[in-house]
């Protein structure tokens, strides 16, 4: 048929994120993680309009853990309790977008 899915103006919206991250066990109930945040956004408001996008990194996560499952023993009579404290990190970098022509 001649019909479309999506007219050909149509505004779109597209976003892709990502979280990189690393995890160590120490033993006897201990870890530490950092994660990273990444991604990208697209807005396209379709027409002659520019398309408008933002991308980078989030801010630096570090995270302490201590699993309670320790005490006792990792057996299946137990449940894993892991107890975490954590801390975000600023990158220290921020993006602003700007509006298309004509937009508030």
């Amino acid at each position: 048929g001649t019909a479309s899915v999506k007219p050909v103006d149509a505004a779109t919206l597209e976003s892709v994120m990502a979280i990189l991250g690393v995890r160590h066990h120490f033993g006897e109930g201990w870890a530490a993680e950092a994660s990273l945040p990444l991604g990208n956004l697209t807005f396209e408001p379709g027409g002659q309009v520019p398309a408008q996008r933002l991308g980078g990194f989030g801010d630096i996560a570090v995270e302490g853990a201590y699993d309670l499952a320790a005490l006792w023993g990792a057996t299946g009579g137990y449940p894993s309790m892991p107890l975490r404290v954590g801390l975000g990190l600023p990158t220290g970098a921020a993006t602003e977008g700007r509006a298309a022509p004509g937009v508030r």
